[in-house]
């Protein structure tokens, strides 16, 4: 009697341990380099957000999808073989750690990968570099300043490019 009440005790114990246990999933983004980053992409385009809209499915444990609206201005890379229209949607979890959040009118370059109709970030939040002034904001790019010239970023990445296509 004595022992079947110690381990009724030490489950009930457990289960309640785990019911107040607060489930807080990280990532973290192994930094790739820039040509890394150009060279695991299916796609790296220079567009503006234009709209923001939610998905038609939730995640259990990331919360709401949402899909952002790029208006391409230019393609940088492109591997994909089929048309790419002057608007894409890139999909995102913000309730992930390593996911970005868009924010309409934002001037962006994205690392992008095909997924189905919709594309996805590549090395999530790593995946996107904001855009102000001039100025890019890098995040998580393996020995890349976090703030530099638009201009020289995006020479650095025409210059990292390494077609297979022979595109330059």
């Amino acid at each position: 009697m004595y022992r079947s009440n110690y381990w009724l005790k030490i489950i009930v114990f457990i289960f309640i341990s785990l019911l107040l246990t607060e489930t807080n999933l990280k990532a973290e983004i192994i930094p790739f380099s820039l040509k890394e980053m150009v060279s695991a992409s299916e796609l790296v385009v220079f567009g503006e957000v234009v709209d923001i809209k939610k998905r038609k499915y939730e995640d259990e444990r990331f919360g709401q999808g949402y899909l952002a609206k790029i208006r391409i201005k230019e393609i940088l890379k492109k591997e994909i073989t089929e048309i790419i229209e002057p608007e894409i949607d890139v999909s995102f979890l913000p309730g992930l750690s390593i996911e970005p959040r868009f924010n309409l009118k934002e001037k962006v370059i994205l690392f992008l990968g095909k997924s189905g109709k919709t594309y996805h970030l590549v090395q999530g939040y790593a995946g996107k570099v904001t855009i102000e002034d001039g100025a890019v904001y890098v995040q998580a790019i393996y020995e890349e300043p976090g703030e530099q010239s638009l201009k020289g970023f995006l020479e650095k990445i025409r210059d990292t490019k390494s077609w297979h296509n022979g595109y330059r």
